[in-house]
């Protein structure tokens, strides 16, 4: 009895965590589970848990956190994340600009001509989504 009683006490209490989100508004998810809007106070018992915070038009981020300190805030920045995926979109365009012009100045060809303006195209669409995503921010 005395050693329930100790383990009892020794047991870590549960922590108490702020989700906050740019931008505010967004889907919490503590363990797959539904948890509200951001910004939202979340209690967590000892141990890891997984929070996953999404809002149409974003990424969702996830952050795994195990025993937190209590009346910590967790922040996650749906802006930032869309801006990193939108700049990775464009990089990859350009690549794939690049190898298209490469394969063009070696043999020129229809298929050739075909993939370059398809390439041209993703690298307007990528600028054009990413100066939209800006200029929403403002």
């Amino acid at each position: 009895m005395t050693s329930i009683v100790l383990m009892l006490a020794l047991a870590a209490p549960p922590r108490i965590v702020t989700i906050e989100s740019i931008p505010s508004g967004a889907d919490v998810k503590l363990d797959g589970e539904d948890s509200g809007l951001t910004p939202k106070e979340l209690t967590l018992e000892p141990g890891k848990h997984s929070i996953v915070v999404s809002m149409p038009g974003y990424p969702s981020v996830k952050q795994d956190v195990k025993d937190p300190k209590n009346k910590s805030v967790l922040k996650f920045d749906l802006v930032t994340a869309e801006r990193k995926r939108l700049e990775e979109r464009l990089k990859k365009a350009k690549a794939d600009l690049k190898k298209a012009d490469a394969a063009a100045a070696k043999s020129w060809t229809g298929e050739t001509e075909n993939a370059l303006n398809l390439a041209n195209e993703a690298v307007e669409e990528a600028k054009r989504d990413l100066a939209k995503f800006e200029a929403s921010l403002k």
